[in-house]
């Protein structure tokens, strides 16, 4: 964060990730990505089955602190984004689109463009109405869960209707007061989903 020449949204995201592992199990697909660059060592391993589950490793290797923060953004397909209701987001929030504060009460409704961010880890649920499902999502080492949607603002290589089938869960940490990490120090976040039932 104090780093003002790192691109929006970080680094990690703009390179190449080496895929050190993949296994095939019969409830599913472990895989293990992993990202070096200067003095950072960056693992994911997902597991994909029934359940989906991420989780991300940082490592400062340097010899002096550092601060870190980072992010994992899923970005799940459903059926239209105006048919899309948020639970287990109640609360104080911030409404980056409007920058000012926000209060949730029951389930937040999708409609169009929205950038909220709550400080909160652990379970929501996704009700995508238009295709009578849901989605249990839970987060683990994260300091926020957000969700994000363009409205109908366009997108580079998003056309026409296309941005209405997607919405983006956001699980951060260290955006505001960042991680100090010793050197050799390590921090790790998870999200795991499966459909309700």
């Amino acid at each position: 964060p104090s780093e003002g020449g790192w691109p929006a949204h970080g680094w990690a995201r703009l390179l190449d990730w080496k895929l050190l592992a993949s296994q095939e199990q019969a409830d599913g697909v472990s895989l293990h990505w992993r990202l070096q660059l200067c003095d950072w060592q960056v693992d994911l391993h997902a597991r994909l089955g029934a359940t989906l589950h991420l989780q991300l490793e940082t490592q400062h290797q340097d010899s002096e602190p550092c601060q870190l923060s980072q992010g994992l953004l899923a970005y799940w397909r459903i059926g239209d984004v105006n048919d899309v209701a948020v639970g287990g987001l109640e609360g104080e929030g911030y409404d980056q689109l409007r920058r000012q504060p926000c209060r949730q009460r029951g389930e937040w409704q999708i409609n169009g463009a929205c950038q909220r961010r709550f400080p909160h880890q652990g379970p929501v649920q996704l009700h995508d109405r238009a295709w009578a499902r849901g989605l249990h999502i839970d987060t683990a080492g994260s300091q926020h869960t957000g969700f994000w949607h363009p409205g109908k603002r366009p997108l580079l290589g998003v056309s026409g209707n296309e941005s209405l089938g997607f919405v983006c869960h956001e699980t951060t940490s260290g955006s505001e007061a960042a991680h100090h990490l010793a050197p050799g120090e390590r921090v790790s976040m998870g999200l795991q989903a499966r459909r309700l039932s």
